[in-house]
């Protein structure tokens, strides 16, 4: 397996990630309510895959506390977007770094190996996605 200093790099990074993820639902409630629900339900099911591919590939350590981090980061990136909003050129920039990390997450986690796959559900489910992104 990974040694823990791997883990807790990988850790560190995911949490700022979920940081900014958090930050910008101030961002989407501020749009309105659809925009934030679309939002939501977005990195919901962006943050149920990445939970299982940290599940799975460093299993009891992230259990016992990597999800608590994780969870603890996204309400951490809230508050500081509640008290330090940013303009709207630099939210932009953040959303795109948000959308290029669900990108390379799902490259990453999410595409089956070779032969393993189906394209059609596959196309279909990330077609979903970004329409979902897209609304937001």
């Amino acid at each position: 397996g990974e040694s823990p200093r791997v883990y807790r790099i990988q850790l560190a990074g995911f949490a700022a990630y979920s940081a900014l993820i958090g930050y910008l639902l101030v961002e989407r409630a501020e749009e309105g309510p659809l925009s934030l629900a679309l939002y939501g339900v977005a990195m919901t099911l962006h943050f149920l895959v990445t939970d299982h591919a940290l599940t799975r590939e460093h299993g009891a350590p992230y259990r016992a506390s990597g999800r608590w981090v994780l969870a603890g980061a996204v309400l951490v990136g809230w508050l500081v977007g509640v008290v330090a909003p940013l303009p709207v050129g630099i939210m932009v920039v953040l959303f795109g770094l948000i959308a290029g990390g669900v990108v390379i997450n799902s490259v990453k986690g999410e595409l089956p190996e070779e032969g393993e796959g189906r394209f059609w559900p596959f196309l279909a489910g990330a077609a979903g996605y970004a329409v979902l992104l897209v609304l937001a």
